[in-house]
């Protein structure tokens, strides 16, 4: 879609160059949780535009996300890069964090850098990959949503069904039968059904005693992932979450580039999602892009391998996209 008449609050005239850029080290707080990160400011005297950079699932600290950081700040942004609660220098603990939690640290971050005097509060926006698409659009309902939207492979399709498609692929790959496959979708739709409600531990427990000694258990291993019962409430957004719901919230302008190659979050449906979201919102300035060639989290072809080489195309669908929505950055 065209970028439409809300890129008017994001757009800034960006004189050339009067500081050089800089990278400091920071920390600010989130509901009593310390948390750190790396703001780099881009070229000029601002207020800049600034931007949040999400991360995924698991440890994820914000030196993860440097080339990414870098290339919004040589755009133009101001780039809060901050390390998950858990991982890094942050405090908290990510494994027992609920999506609000997130969400909350998300916010936290926009609110460190909306009172900067070298930044423009009207134009604090968010960039994510992975899980933190969905942290994008549960931001979406807060008093005070982003500015604009970068999601790079994420979000859109149900958790849920990201994790089933996940289960699928490896059973598929460890050669799993039809029937075993339909053992295998039995026990899993069990597994969501507590952690969704609560309801049905003790006989979970007992249908995965029973199948640790299939040939195709270790292909989706449960027990990885099985919070306990404590920390349950906090992981029950993946098996629940409508991120629709809040997409269809989503009026300020919004960049999601997925990869045709990517294996964890499939292109095709999380671009059916997001576009139906936000067409249900009236959003006249978003725009999805399918890279050609990409994998997960902008790495090229279909490879997830740590320092596999970035794909070109991310880069300049982004570049493109904020020269649209910063008219005068030409």
């Amino acid at each position: 879609m065209k970028i439409g008449a809300l890129a008017v609050c994001l757009s800034l005239v960006v004189p050339p160059a009067a500081r050089a850029d800089s990278t400091i080290a920071v920390t600010f707080e989130s509901r009593g949780v310390p948390l750190a990160g790396s703001l780099t400011l881009p070229p000029g005297p601002g207020p800049s535009p600034a931007v949040v950079l999400i991360g995924g699932s698991g440890p994820s600290s914000g030196a993860m996300l440097k080339p990414f950081a870098d290339h919004l700040a040589a755009l133009g942004l101001a780039t809060l890069a901050y390390d998950k609660r858990g991982s890094g220098r942050s405090s908290g603990d990510w494994t027992v964090a609920s999506l609000e939690d997130l969400a909350d640290d998300a916010e936290a971050a926009m609110g460190f850098l909306a009172v900067r005097p070298d930044v423009d509060p009207a134009s604090v926006g968010v960039w994510a990959v992975s899980q933190g698409g969905w942290v994008v659009s549960a931001l979406a309902r807060r008093p005070t949503p982003p500015a604009f939207a970068i999601v790079l492979t994420g979000g859109g399709t149900a958790p849920r069904e990201v994790e089933l498609s996940g289960h699928r692929e490896r059973l598929e790959h460890a050669g799993a039968s039809p029937a075993e496959g339909e053992e295998a979708e039995a026990l899993l739709a069990r597994y969501f059904d507590w952690l969704g409600t609560g309801e049905g531990r003790p006989a979970l427990e007992r249908a995965l005693a029973g199948a640790r000694t299939k040939s195709w258990y270790d292909a989706i291993s449960l027990d990885r992932v099985l919070p306990s019962e404590t920390n349950r409430p906090q992981w029950a957004w993946v098996a629940t979450y409508d991120p629709v719901v809040d997409i269809a919230r989503m009026r300020m302008p919004v960049l999601v580039v997925l990869g045709e190659l990517d294996r964890q979050a499939a292109a095709a449906p999380a671009a059916a999602t997001w576009r139906r979201g936000l067409e249900r919102a009236g959003n006249p300035s978003f725009e999805i892009v399918v890279v050609p060639g990409m994998g997960h989290a902008g790495l090229d072809g279909g490879t997830h391998a740590p320092g596999a080489p970035r794909s070109a195309g991310y880069f300049s669908a982004v570049e493109e996209w904020l020269h649209a929505v910063l008219p005068t950055r030409r």
